[in-house]
């Protein structure tokens, strides 16, 4: 697979994501991008719709003890007034995280093909062991293929 291009559009909303912040008061999107990809299989790249959300804000993510206690002794000045070096700073007590965030990534509706993709995952995701399973006798089915062919006695 290879990115072809790909378009910001900050400003429009898919329709899964009008759904899920109208209809079922989610949080909407705080972006959204368009990627044509190339699956290297000669037909015309697929589109694919990319939503952003927010992920886990840093408090959300630091409701354990230490980094609570790290929180409160980098914010609180310190008792004797001294702000000398041995005194860690906020910035040396609690590592800086990369930003967190949700992507919804899925094909885009625009043909017959990528309907059948995202029905494929939604039954793949829906039902992992189910799918599992499949894989696991297509992988038996193809392993045994070539053992059953070269094993047969020959005719002549």
């Amino acid at each position: 697979p290879r990115l072809v291009k790909f378009m910001g559009r900050p400003n429009d909303t898919s329709p899964k994501a009008w759904i899920n912040s109208n209809l079922l008061f989610y949080h909407p999107p705080f972006d959204r991008h368009d990627w044509y990809v190339d699956r290297g299989d000669d037909k015309e790249p697929q589109r694919y719709v990319i939503d952003f959300y927010n992920g886990q804000s840093d408090s959300a993510a630091e409701t354990g003890l230490l980094p609570s206690l790290l929180n409160r002794l980098s914010s609180s000045p310190s008792s004797t007034g001294d702000t000398s070096s041995s005194s860690p700073s906020a910035d040396q007590s609690i590592p800086m995280r990369p930003p967190s965030m949700y992507l919804d990534v899925r094909p885009a509706l625009d043909n017959p093909e990528a309907v059948r993709d995202r029905v494929h995952m939604f039954f793949r995701d829906a039902f992992p062991g189910l799918f599992g399973a499949f894989d696991s006798m297509d992988r038996n089915q193809q392993q045994a293929s070539p053992e059953t062919t070269s094993n047969r006695p020959s005719s002549s």
